[in-house]
């Protein structure tokens, strides 16, 4: 997939009954800060960087019970530094 600086994605799990556990989600060209909010209480949310060419891996609890989301915006802060977003890539391999 292909997101333009200020593109961004809902909040979601990745259909449980279409793909078995295990992802992986490989972010090419920019970085971005993904942000991680647990299923049964919205309140406990995680905000993690992910620069460009990392790795994300989610299995079990992390892949079942946590949503991910990418916030629409042209920046992100990470650190106490704002980051302009470029163009990215990510490539997502799931387990049927």
């Amino acid at each position: 997939n292909e997101y333009k600086p200020g593109d961004g994605i809902g909040s979601h799990i990745d259909t449980p009954s279409a793909f078995g556990d295990g992802l992986m989600s490989l972010s090419l060209n920019s970085g971005i800060v993904m942000e991680f909010r647990f299923m049964s209480d919205k309140k406990k949310k995680k905000l993690v960087y992910l620069p460009a060419r990392s790795l994300l891996l989610l299995t079990g609890p992390a892949r079942y019970e946590w949503e991910h989301y990418i916030a629409t915006r042209r920046t992100d802060t990470v650190n106490g530094k704002v980051i302009p977003r470029g163009l990215r890539i990510s490539i997502t391999l799931r387990n049927a």
